[in-house]
């Protein structure tokens, strides 16, 4: 009882049977004290103890240190480092002030922008060592360096290939993993496989990976909405970059639905901004159709970079200079008719409950921070989309409703049997339901409806 929740040392004699209580008596321990360590003293003769290591030269300022730094047998220490002990560092760029060595990068866009063939550029000029443009304060001298590329979307050889091809790469020097020997068809999962892209790189030595894109390499356990499910994820991946010094590009697609700050497009959790040092979107330049722009939209490591300009023509990648367009003019509508806010509800919707089901409570939320949605124009967005919605009690006893895309239709008496068609102001005096529902949990109908929280108005 004396020992209950003490931190505890032993330091046992330096032979078998010393070592042997000293097992037994951490053993006898391990329900009783917060922690327990079993101490090797360094230069100990064979069968001596503590005493013996003192008067050898021992200092108990250094058993102290020999304490600190040895892990515990039972229990869990703090890893505490001191910033005295710490090195200053200066950034290291792969692509100066863009795409920092050692940290994680998101290039994010539209589909069929340029995203992908941006990265097999950047990828080929790493194989040949050429410099990248706008690259001329980049301290760091060009070798040729080799590449790893996860890529879920392009074929390796109708597609990756002839682009690095035609882009001068070293194809020598470029690997794309796509799984594991023993069972090729799983696939690469950044949750389960990081040790799979770990041998990668000890064997390769990369300047560069990309990940193309990130939410066919997350896992099917992890929903990308869910900050405490992606952030393990992505510190272990900024891990795996620090660890072998190489940039990480993380190709991530946007929101259908445009909002008011560029920052918050990327799909999924806005983790994956905040882990990124850097992050660049790719877009198409508003006053030309076929220029696209690359924009930087946050850094943690140094001023913004320039933008700058690139167009594909017939198979062909080319620099076209620096830009001044920025992410908010991409993202900006193109002619007067903008969407209503029902409208951009709808888009909203559909693009957050693609990968499944999700709190109402979070979607409300989201909706209202991101794009400025109300709560009652989402509902009304809900009705017209026929979205269903269930509950689940959380094991703490608390009720969550949640929503999901439908895969049923609704009833065809629409403007009877549904309230979708109904305006904001609409009455329900003299509403007359129908009887002749299709099925009686049907997304839009009054059958499903539970409460009045649910109901669209």
């Amino acid at each position: 009882e004396a020992l209950a929740g003490a931190d505890v040392v032993i330091l046992p004699d330096n032979d078998e049977p010393g070592r042997k209580h000293g097992k037994e008596v951490a053993e006898s321990l391990r329900d009783t004290a917060r922690t327990v360590k079993a101490i090797r003293l360094p230069g100990l003769d064979d069968k001596g103890d503590v005493s013996d290591w003192l008067n050898a030269g021992g200092s108990i300022e250094e058993l102290r240190e020999i304490v600190a730094s040895t892990p515990a047998v039972f229990g869990r220490t703090p890893s505490v480092l001191r910033l005295a002990d710490v090195e200053r560092e200066e950034t290291v760029w792969l692509w100066h002030e863009r795409i920092p060595l050692g940290k994680l990068t998101l290039v994010e866009g539209d589909p069929g922008l340029g995203k992908s063939w941006l990265t097999l550029v950047l990828a080929a000029n790493i194989t040949k060592g050429w410099p990248l443009p706008d690259d001329g304060d980049n301290p760091i001298p060009r070798e040729p360096a080799n590449v790893i590329l996860l890529s879920a979307e392009d074929g390796a050889g109708d597609t990756i290939r002839p682009r690095l091809e035609d882009a001068g790469a070293d194809l020598e020097r470029v690997f794309l993993l796509t799984g594991s020997k023993e069972d090729p068809d799983a696939g690469i999962s950044l949750e389960r496989d990081l040790d799979l892209l770990d041998m990668t790189a000890e064997r390769v030595n990369p300047l560069l990976v990309v990940v193309d894109p990130l939410q066919a390499y997350l896992g099917a356990g992890v929903d990308m909405h869910r900050s405490n499910e992606t952030r393990p994820v992505l510190a272990a991946l900024a891990r795996f970059a620090e660890r072998h010094g190489c940039a990480v590009i993380i190709v991530r697609h946007l929101r259908k639905a445009s909002g008011d700050k560029a920052i918050y497009r990327g799909m999924g959790s806005i983790d994956f901004t905040g882990a990124a040092r850097s992050v660049l979107r790719v877009g198409q330049d508003p006053n030309d159709e076929k220029t696209r722009v690359i924009v930087q939209v946050k850094t943690n490591l140094g001023p913004m970079a320039e933008g700058l300009a690139f167009t594909i023509d017939a198979g062909q990648f080319r620099w076209l200079g620096t830009s001044s367009v920025t992410a908010d003019q991409m993202d900006a509508p193109q002619d007067e008719d903008t969407k209503t806010k029902l409208e951009e509800a709808m888009d909203f919707l559909q693009e957050e409950l693609a990968d499944g089901p999700r709190p109402s409570a979070e979607l409300i939320k989201d909706a209202r921070k991101q794009l400025d949605i109300s709560e009652r124009t989402l509902k009304r967005a809900k009705a017209r989309m026929g979205i269903e919605h269930y509950r689940e009690t959380t094991d703490d006893g608390r009720a969550l409703w949640y929503w999901r895309l439908s895969t049923r239709q609704v009833c065809p008496k629409d403007t009877v049997g549904t309230l979708a068609h109904m305006t904001e102001t609409a009455s329900t005096s003299d509403f007359e339901p129908c009887m002749q529902l299709c099925q009686p949990n049907i997304p839009g109908t009054l059958a499903h409806l539970e409460s009045e929280d649910e109901l669209p108005w």
